[in-house]
């Protein structure tokens, strides 16, 4: 059946749209933002697109990186970068009607620290209110990731009452924020549905229109399944999907479609479990690192689209360019010989063992179609070595969660970033589990991170410690690069028309506040 008009797909351009109710927006969330447990910003596990909607954060960036002024409408910088004051904006008011101010933003800040977001606000040394709307806040160190950092959607400002007032049921049968969206239900693994805050007039000045929205309702729905949201897509049940399958891309444009890409800056890779098992092993992990053919899984995955990942970084990263030596690439003679002298030899089936040990490793991966593809090519890949893999799906959030158990031996998965800091989220020894799925906890590679993210007092400094301290990781093949994917995001367009294009990085509120309905 074919869609009544032309869908396109798009990332960076705002987005009109209308739906079935002419007033409401339906969306499927991308599949690695599924089994969100809260909306509460500062406890979410892992996020999704309603956190940005909800919550409105100090600074906001854009999909290249750039930082603009928000909530705080301009900051100063001591000369030695250790003291940031923001002026922050007297015309905001929570959803609740109770105004926005310098106490309720450092009230925000403060709670971080006692959360599962505490890592974003580490180097805030004292955060003071100097009035009610001007925030001073002073680093342990100089940090040049501090408005990276404020920009993103755990630090956005809640209103301090309605935390009190729903205490642990705040993020799900509530949650109050200054964002262009108001909290209507949440349904943990199904949908999430907004309505417009109609008061809302500061959006950040990227955004052509500074708000209210121009439709009234938002529902962001879940799917386990790609197949159901395509189906849904195709026949009129959604207005758009976030991150649509490469498989289906051309089903959707056979349907009429237009198709524009994003940029990479995903990298999908497994995480080796550097703390039990065979993996503990460094040659058994740079074997199983090896044997992996990056380039035929873009050809069989991915069709030819996005880029071999060789590196634990994006290309586009300035500290994705290691030396040579320390990029991963396919070597199945290395991988051989790697398992070779560590003893694991060939044995009954094809698999390698030891001291009677079979070379038999679980491989956990979230339930989407491109890794449960790739978990396939990978398991194919690895027996080709002798290594033997069991494969499980879990949705993304249930993934996350049970990595703290410490049970799994691999991980595939992905990461989307803009900034190298990445490397410290996913393997700092302070996060073992989640994140930190590799299990890695290491001196030097402490004494590296350190270097890098914490006492790099410039961007020129921290650039060069942060390569130093990336191949130290590659070299200790703490996980294999496999693919940099590109993300599509469709849309009706017989609902949804275009304004001048843009960059966004997500359905966020730069993407909301430029919708309009036909």
């Amino acid at each position: 059946m074919k869609i009544r008009a032309a869908r396109g797909i798009l990332f960076g351009l705002a987005i009109f749209a209308t739906s079935a109710d002419a007033r409401e927006v339906r969306i499927a969330m991308q599949g690695t933002q599924v089994g969100v447990s809260t909306l509460d910003a500062a406890n979410a596990q892992n996020s999704n697109s309603a956190l940005s909607l909800l919550y409105d954060t100090l600074i906001f960036r854009d999909g290249a990186a750039n930082y603009h002024p928000h909530l705080a409408k301009s900051w100063d910088i001591s000369e030695d970068q250790l003291v940031w004051t923001f002026k922050l904006r007297d015309d905001v008011t929570f959803h609740n009607g109770k105004p926005f101010t310098a106490q309720t933003a450092k009230w925000t800040l403060d709670r971080l620290k006692e959360s599962k977001s505490s890592y974003f606000v580490g180097s805030f040394k004292d955060i003071a209110v100097v009035d009610d709307h001007t925030l001073r806040i002073t680093l342990k160190q100089p940090d040049p990731k501090i408005l990276h950092n404020l920009s993103l959607p755990y630090l956005g400002m809640l209103e301090p009452e309605s935390v009190a007032a729903l205490g642990s049921n705040f993020g799900i049968g509530n949650a109050v924020g200054t964002g262009p969206f108001k909290f209507q239900s949440f349904a943990v693994g199904l949908e999430t549905k907004l309505i417009r805050n109609p008061d809302y007039k500061w959006g950040p000045p990227v955004a052509k229109n500074p708000g209210p929205v121009a439709f009234e309702a938002l529902t962001l729905r879940e799917f386990t399944d790609d197949n159901a949201a395509y189906l849904e897509f195709t026949t009129g049940g959604l207005d758009a999907m976030l991150a649509t399958p490469i498989d289906y891309v051309r089903r959707v444009q056979d349907e009429g479609a237009a198709i524009v890409a994003t940029p990479p800056k995903r990298l999908m890779y497994m995480a080796f479990n550097t703390s039990k098992g065979p993996l503990k092993e460094l040659a058994v992990r740079d074997a199983v690192a090896h044997a992996i053919d990056q380039t035929s899984i873009r050809d069989s995955v991915f069709y030819g689209t996005g880029l071999e990942g060789h590196t634990l970084l994006p290309d586009s990263m300035g500290a994705a360019k290691v030396v040579p030596e320390f990029r991963i690439s396919f070597d199945p003679s290395r991988a051989m010989a790697k398992l070779e002298e560590a003893g694991w030899k060939p044995g009954a089936q094809g698999i390698r063992a030891k001291d009677g040990v079979r070379l038999e490793l679980s491989l956990w991966t979230a339930n989407t179609t491109d890794l449960r593809r790739m978990a396939e090519v990978v398991q194919a890949q690895l027996a080709e070595v002798g290594v033997k893999i069991n494969i499980t799906t879990l949705d993304a959030t249930a993934l996350n969660e049970q990595a703290k158990a410490n049970k799994h031996d691999i991980i595939l998965r992905t990461y989307s970033a803009l900034n190298a800091d990445i490397l410290d989220w996913l393997w700092s020894g302070e996060r073992l589990g989640y994140p930190n799925m590799s299990m890695w906890k290491d001196r030097e590679s402490e004494r590296l991170k350190v270097a890098a993210f914490q006492t790099s007092k410039t961007a020129d400094e921290q650039l060069k410690n942060t390569i130093t301290y990336h191949e130290y990781l590659l070299s200790k093949y703490v996980a294999a690069p496999i693919f940099q994917p590109i993300t599509y995001i469709a849309y009706d367009k017989e609902k949804i028309a275009l304004t001048e294009p843009f960059l966004s990085m997500d359905f966020d509120t730069l993407t909301a506040l430029d919708l309009k309905l036909k």
